[in-house]
């Protein structure tokens, strides 16, 4: 997958199902458990916002986009030195969905409650053993 496509999904020039397309391709079973993620890096930086991810959950919810290929998008952006974000949410609804065998499932129903924490209509929820600041 190539980062410049991310950042296009989220510009609005490339569809859920192509950046899904992308994202499957880009994928190399290892194991079992492992998978190996080809991803194209971009030179420069971008800021992702909360209603960029708000158009992920859509997508996601409306299972135009899997919820395999949001994992490892969220992955690829994390892991990513081009993709920076200011919002706090946004990087706790991207490890959140990197990891959703111990966060929360990717469901449609619980893209509606990302999608609520994104908006900022419902604060996002404290994790079990987490510290408050």
């Amino acid at each position: 997958m190539q980062e410049l496509s991310i950042r296009d999904f989220f510009l609005g020039s490339l569809t859920a199902d192509n950046l899904d397309a992308e994202v499957m391709s880009s994928l190399r079973r290892i194991d079992a458990v492992t998978h190996q993620v080809e991803i194209e890096d971009m030179f420069d930086d971008f800021c992702i916002e909360p209603e960029m991810l708000i158009r992920l959950c859509d997508a996601a919810a409306d299972k135009r986009l899997s919820a395999d290929a949001l994992k490892h998008l969220a992955f690829a952006i994390i892991a990513s030195d081009h993709f920076k974000w200011t919002a706090p949410v946004v990087g706790e609804v991207l490890h959140d969905w990197a990891a959703p065998e111990i966060n929360y499932r990717l469901t449609p129903e619980n893209m509606k409650k990302y999608r609520r924490w994104l908006r900022g209509d419902e604060p996002y929820p404290t994790k079990p053993g987490a510290s408050v600041r």
